[in-house]
């Protein structure tokens, strides 16, 4: 196994000062062939393999997250502010050929060093990418040597922490279930798409919803002249986002919560996935306009044949009550229909409108390891925290009062937090 990256002195410096652990630059020699056949390489960049990753992704068990475009733009922008190292696992066969990459980070959580998926905490899946043959190659004794050498290249790395992982994909096991694993209460949603949009619409939307989103049109029309439509520039793309970021920014302050989509390493790394579209994937920006002001947004990135929608948000005021961000977002699913896409992804979080078109609950869980004295508390209180939140997540479904009510809990929760942290809270006594 080899560390390689034209930046790695530099990468291990800048690790020292954001308290993340520095990687071993000499760990062992290139390409250590393991058990199973597979040679083994590390990488703290991922532009020596950047050809071969693409060629890779084409047609890869993985999703976007993995994608060489989401990775290299993340650690260029956004992996240094999330105190994240990033360590690259690539696997080849006897060939040659690139059969694996795992897109890793030597993360500092909770006063402990944890190899996590490169950027864990803002990607709607951790998953490996995966050359579909080889993919079942990989078992338990494997994935402990490639954690036993990315110690070795970064000895500091107490626990192991991989989160957001699907126990499928495209019918195929995750290898990670060979090690020991937790069930997660995230809930992630996905659906079908069908390639006539107008009947796939009609089939899902009853009668009487489709009727309301005609009547939410026409009150929007009483405004001004009502557009919609996907960003063909970089210009325009740009133009949305902005409208996005300020958009989310009220939103969220409404709330008493902070929008993170405005601080300065997700502002660059989303701008830096704005330019012309790059290879592997696509961003899909879309608006909605009255009179040519954005009172919406919704943007999705395409990788494969899946959509993935990342986020959306609304302008403030007396436009929201008539539902401008369902009817854009039905926009988004109707050119990913004319597109030819098969899934429409719709990412983490519960919300009533993701079973509008009948999606499914994607399952994942988590890799919990403790590797040293240092981290066997806290690897204990993540998976006791991952096992409640299954057991209340179970309750709450079986009772969708009760579950909508825990929804509004969160959100108080979420609203005290912020005040605390930001120094507003105030006792106010009941009326």
């Amino acid at each position: 196994m080899h560390i390689v990256g034209g930046a790695a002195h530099g990468l291990a410096d800048r690790a020292l000062d954001s308290g993340a652990p520095a990687i071993k630059l000499d760990a062992l020699s290139h390409g250590q062939r393991n058990d199973t056949g597979f040679a083994i390489s590390v990488f703290d960049r991922p532009d020596p393999l950047r050809n071969d990753w693409l060629e890779l992704e084409r047609d890869a068990a993985g999703t976007l997250f993995q994608s060489y475009a989401w990775t290299a733009s993340w650690i260029d922008h956004a992996a240094k502010a999330f105190a994240e190292i990033p360590l690259i696992v690539a696997g080849r066969d006897q060939t040659g050929r690139l059969a694996f990459v795992l897109p890793f980070a030597v993360a500092r959580r909770q006063q402990a060093n944890w190899l996590t998926w490169l950027g864990q905490e803002h990607a709607g899946y951790g998953f490996g990418l995966y050359r579909r043959d080889a993919m079942a190659r990989i078992d338990g004794n494997m994935l402990r040597q490639i954690i036993d050498q990315a110690r070795t290249a970064s000895p500091d790395i107490h626990g192991v922490h991989l989160s957001k992982q699907p126990f499928e994909w495209d019918g195929l096991r995750n290898p990670f279930l060979h090690l020991p694993f937790q069930p997660l209460a995230d809930e992630l949603h996905a659906f079908q798409l069908a390639p006539d949009f107008t009947a796939f619409y009609e089939t899902h939307v009853s009668s009487k919803k489709r009727g309301d989103l005609r009547r939410a049109i026409k009150a929007l029309q009483k405004f001004g002249s009502v557009s919609m439509a996907i960003s063909e520039t970089p210009a325009e793309r740009q133009e949305i986002f902005r409208a996005f970021q300020l958009q989310k920014s009220e939103q969220l302050a409404a709330e008493n919560m902070a929008s993170p989509f405005s601080t300065a390493a997700l502002d660059a790394f989303y701008k830096s996935l704005l330019g012309d579209a790059g290879p592997g994937h696509q961003m899909r920006l879309a608006a909605m306009r009255i009179d040519g002001d954005i009172i919406a947004v919704d943007f999705a990135v395409r990788f494969q044949d899946r959509m993935y929608g990342l986020n959306r948000s609304m302008a403030n005021g007396e436009l929201r009550r008539h539902s401008p961000g369902r009817l854009l977002n039905y926009y988004l699913i109707e050119q990913a229909c004319r597109e030819g896409c098969t899934v429409f992804d719709l990412g983490p979080g519960a919300a009533s409108y993701k079973e509008e078109f009948g999606s499914t609950e994607i399952a994942c869980f988590a890799t919990i390891l403790p590797l040293s004295a240092k981290s066997v508390p806290i690897a204990a209180l993540l998976s006791i925290s991952a096992r409640g939140k299954s057991a209340i997540m179970g309750h709450l479904k079986s009772s969708p009062g009760l579950r909508n009510r825990a929804r509004e809990l969160r959100l108080s929760i979420r609203q005290v937090f912020h005040r605390l942290l930001k120094g507003r809270f105030r006792h106010r006594p009941q009326p």
